[in-house]
């Protein structure tokens, strides 16, 4: 990334280093950032993304997970859009051969909006099936998600 690429970003770069060298220590998979809305927190977790998506094989942002909830086939349609992005197969489902591909593969998640812990399960299923390097940024109102 360019350092200039962020430059209208204002007092936040030093939150993006941290949240960075959190994110680089072998034993940090999740790094997640609440507060209330309105204060920053995707536009974070997106200035991190930018900076280090390089590093992963694929990169993945599932945005309005609060709204989503709330729509018929809401959760169901990000975990395709999800796994369709993460895996480029537009036919990927959970399961077997799924988990087995992704664990194969150095990926970079952030889940936006999170309101419960239970979506992310929905979403990605357990965190086991992510191959080691693979990192997940968390964004959500309430800290008790985290």
């Amino acid at each position: 990334m360019s350092p200039s690429y962020d430059k209208d970003l204002v007092g936040i770069h030093s939150e993006i280093e941290q949240i960075e060298n959190w994110l680089q220590k072998g034993d940090v998979h999740s790094v997640g950032i609440w507060g209330i809305g309105g204060i920053g927190k995707t536009t974070l977790a997106q200035a991190v993304s930018r900076k280090i998506s390089c590093q992963f094989d694929r990169y993945c942002f599932t945005g309005s997970i609060r709204s989503e909830k709330s729509r018929d086939w809401g959760l169901s349609s990000l975990r395709k859009s999800l796994l369709s992005t993460l895996l480029d197969d537009e036919r990927a489902h959970m399961g077997t051969f799924t988990e087995n591909r992704l664990r194969l593969m150095k990926v970079l998640i952030i889940f936006d909006d999170v309101t419960e812990f239970d979506q992310i399960n929905s979403l990605i299923g357990d965190l086991d099936c992510l191959a080691p390097g693979s990192r997940i940024i968390v964004t959500s109102r309430d800290k008790q998600v985290l």
